[in-house]
């Protein structure tokens, strides 16, 4: 009698820092997982690179270790579906070797291609929804072909992280459309490369990706990928869509009723919309959701966690010795909202949005002999968070007002940093203790695509009937405090050109 095994899905989430496979079943359940850190390196000069070698091993390590456990526990892998962090930049040759080092979401390398070409920005903007920045795909490309032209004539492919993957595992060539509108060549009214852009970034067709729908199946697993780490050749690769756009769905976005705040390297505060919705200031991005047909309003911080981070490392030996946050936490948790008066404007990485100035610096005002540590992290969750509020207006003014804000993300784990936002943004927090938000929208794009579920929203259901949550209510009297600390805030970036007038 032949016993037929239970079918999961693996999911493959790329993050910034770190990847993880997880064994899901088909309730959502995480059976069970597997990660390794990976961390860019960061230079002064602004450049953020890593080995594209570390992705490759990394994915062969940790999808080997989930086919011993599928093995074990006679389980089957029903396809893999793949996430990743978006608009890094792997060059290939002619002969699929990588080229040079991945240039990492972050890298700032491409500033000054980017500022000299701001007279196109509006037109840019217009068919990509993406303002003009290093953070995207293409000005790293224009770079390469600037400033290393016979890598670039030699460079075969140009493509992203998961498309990388994707071509490790299976030797196709594909990317999906949430991850094509996060390069700065996809043109979001056409749902294709954009011939103009292309030509602007010195890029052509042939080195890009094929385009899919997210939630497709982009290949399968050959039979080089099945003998490194044992999945079955054959085994579907779905390609789920960019980290965002999947933790949108992890966390329920479905409709316009609310938003989502996502903080983990980055923060992004994020908003569905049915058609390609423009901001007049150009503050707001527009990109492809992860549900094929719609988009998302999706407002960017270049340093969230990773700021709390620095400070961590910087102010808390006791914590960074024990690799925890715990005294910091505490801190935060010591002293008053407002900080004693400290403000931060944490743009360690460049401003993202609504400012996108990627010359912008962090700083700290209001400091005296009075100040402390603790005020100084309390000051960085509160900068994070009024960077929030501010995005968060202006998605209500193009989308419609949001009730309520589901969180996710590293910080949100911190109950203290959910009522901070609730308190900045002025709408309750909801945080659901399954916080794999990224990871659960692959589950769901991947569960549809197989049939377990005839829906997103049934997924959705099936994934949420266990979770426990927790809501964090707005409170009137911090409120009001805070509506004042935004506005010095904003006053801050102008004096300090973070913000540049004409977007105001």
């Amino acid at each position: 009698m032949i016993t037929l095994k239970q079918e999961c899905i693996i999911v493959l989430d790329t993050g910034t820092t770190s990847m993880r496979a997880i064994v899901f079943d088909q309730r959502a359940r995480a059976l069970a997982s597997f990660q390794s850190d990976h961390p860019p390196t960061y230079y002064p000069d602004g450049r953020v690179e890593q080995p594209a070698h570390s992705f490759a091993d990394t994915c062969s390590r940790l999808l080997s270790q989930a086919h011993s456990y599928l093995e074990e526990h006679s389980l089957t892998a029903a396809c893999i579906s793949l996430t990743s962090q978006r608009s890094s930049v792997i060059a290939l040759d002619s002969e699929n070797n990588v080229m040079l080092p991945v240039l990492m979401w972050q890298d700032r390398r491409a500033a000054a291609l980017c500022e000299a070409l701001q007279h196109e920005e509006p037109w840019i903007y217009q068919r990509t929804g993406l303002r003009l920045s290093p953070v995207f795909s293409a000005p790293k490309m224009l770079w390469i072909a600037e400033h290393q032209p016979d890598l670039h004539a030699r460079a075969s492919r140009l493509m992203g992280i998961q498309d990388y993957l994707i071509f490790l595992l299976s030797g196709s060539f594909t990317i999906d459309r949430s991850l094509a509108s996060r390069t700065l060549l996809y043109n979001l009214h056409s749902g294709t490369w954009d011939n103009d852009l292309l030509a602007l970034f010195k890029v052509s067709r042939s080195q890009l990706c094929e385009i899919i729908d997210p939630g497709e199946i982009a290949g399968h697993v050959h039979t080089d990928a099945a003998r490194i780490t044992g999945i079955p050749a054959g085994t579907p690769l779905i390609a789920a869509g960019g980290d965002q756009q999947c933790a949108a769905l992890g966390l329920g976005l479905l409709d316009a009723s609310h938003a989502i705040s996502n903080t983990g390297t980055g923060s992004y505060l994020i908003a569905l919309s049915d058609q390609p919705a423009l901001d007049p200031d150009r503050g707001i991005f527009c990109n492809v959701a992860a549900i094929p047909g719609r988009f998302i309003l999706e407002a960017g911080l270049l340093a969230a966690g990773v700021a709390y981070r620095w400070f961590r490392d910087l102010a808390f030996p006791e914590d960074t010795a024990t690799g925890t946050f715990e005294c910091i936490n505490h801190a935060v948790e010591t002293s008053p909202p407002g900080a004693h008066g400290v403000l931060s404007l944490p743009y360690l990485a460049g401003a993202g949005a609504p400012w996108w100035n990627p010359q912008a610096r962090g700083m700290f005002a209001g400091l005296s002999l009075g100040t402390s540590r603790n005020d100084m992290a309390r000051a960085i969750l509160e900068g994070i968070a009024a960077d929030l509020a501010d995005n968060f207006d202006r998605i209500c003014r193009l989308a419609g007002h949001k009730a309520r804000v589901m969180a996710a993300g590293g910080l949100a784990r911190f109950a203290e940093f959910r009522q901070i936002q609730a308190d900045m943004l002025g709408v309750p927090v909801e945080y659901g203790e399954r916080s794999e938000a990224t990871a659960l929208g692959a589950w769901i794009s991947a569960a549809v695509r197989l049939g377990w579920y005839g829906t997103f929203e049934e997924a959705w259901r099936a994934l949420r009937h266990d979770q426990a949550t927790s809501l964090s209510m707005p409170r009137d009297r911090v409120r009001d405090l805070y509506r004042s600390l935004r506005r010095e805030r904003i006053a801050m970036a102008i004096d300090h050109h973070v913000a540049r007038q004409h977007e105001r």
